[in-house]
């Protein structure tokens, strides 16, 4: 899944609940450095930092249900910005106050997925500099 920001520096997803019982959701935002090359590396992204943010971070997504996410970018880049976005549903504060002080042995086994959105944001003066490679049979993006 991937999204692009737009000019004005925002995008939109929707999370989509097709579980039958109510969740709790949390974000985790990652840039992608040197992507899709043998260098690439996530650094994690502060909420607080001048980067992108997630709006809400944290949510409640009833069951059958669906939530609109905003993705803004804050700052003004001279190069295109990759991220990575992770929605993972977390245990809500019963659930584990339950898990905690009940002695009885359970057999009930759930599986939550993290799902991962490649956020991109363009640069804010985007530049094009395509060149025929050397060999003639390619096109180079000398940017």
């Amino acid at each position: 899944m991937a999204v692009n920001v737009a000019v004005s520096g925002e995008g939109k997803t929707s999370v989509i609940s097709k579980s039958r019982d109510v969740q709790f959701v949390k974000t985790d935002v990652s840039e992608i450095i040197h992507a899709a090359t043998p260098q690439e590396k996530e650094i994690p992204v502060e909420m607080n930092a001048n980067a992108l943010v997630v709006t809400p971070p944290k949510f409640i997504l009833p069951a059958g249900s669906s939530k609109r996410v905003r993705f803004i970018a804050l700052n003004d880049n001279d190069t295109e910005k990759t991220y990575r976005v992770r929605f993972e549903a977390v245990a809500g504060e019963q659930e584990q106050s339950v898990a905690t002080t009940s002695k009885a042995a359970n057999s009930q086994l759930s599986v939550n997925l993290i799902w991962g959105v490649l956020v991109s944001v363009p640069p804010k003066h985007p530049r094009f500099g395509l060149e025929r490679s050397p060999d003639g049979h390619s096109l180079v993006n000398n940017e």
